[in-house]
Order: structure tokens, then sequence, then C-alpha cells
């Protein structure tokens, strides 16, 4: 589910698994825990469909038997989001350069 949110840190999550690279799997792995604990704050699939919805990836409407995440836990997604989000961008874009750098360099 995280990689839903985060597809850039979970992908840099198992790259550094699959090369063994434990102190970078430590600090993506502390960077995606409270995503990771913020996405099971309720039932499955409540805070992942909230959480896509606040990034603007789909709406905001739930059918029966979903019902809106609580408040407290709305506002709580909101502020790991925040904090994700940024890392999330700034891995996707160094992601994009390595990948234009690959490119170029074949």
């Amino acid at each position: 589910m995280t990689a839903n949110v985060a597809p850039a840190l979970s992908a840099a999550l198992h790259a550094a698994c699959d090369e063994k690279m434990e102190a970078e799997v430590r600090w993506f792995d502390q960077i995606l825990a409270p995503l990771h604990e913020a996405l099971f704050l309720e039932a499955n699939p409540i805070p992942l469909k909230r959480a896509l919805s606040l990034l603007g990836l789909m709406g905001d409407g739930l059918r029966l038997p979903l019902t809106p995440l609580s408040l407290a836990f709305d506002r709580k997604l909101r502020r790991v989001l925040e904090t994700v989000m940024a890392l999330e961008e700034k891995e996707a874009a160094r992601l994009a350069s390595l990948r234009r750098a690959a490119a170029h360099a074949a």
C-alpha cells in the first residue's frame, strides 16, 4: 500500500535492500515508517483511499461499507503526508535524473 502513495521512496528502499546497503535501508525505513503506520490507522483501505484523495490521485467518494477516515486520524495522515511527500518528490527527481543520465550514456 505504501508504494501507491510513495512509489519513488518505496522503490529506493527495495533497491537499497537488493544492494544490501544497510544504512540506506534504515534511512528509507525510518522515512516510510510513519506512512506505513498512518495507512493502517483504521481499516484498510480507508486511510489509503484518503491519502490518494489528498494527493489528487483519486476522488474523495467512498462506497459502503467504507466510511470516512476519522477527523483525528485524518489530521495525522495529513501531517505524515506533508513530511513524506516532500521527500518523495526529491527522490522521484533524483531517480528521474539517474534515468536520464543512463539513457544518455547508452
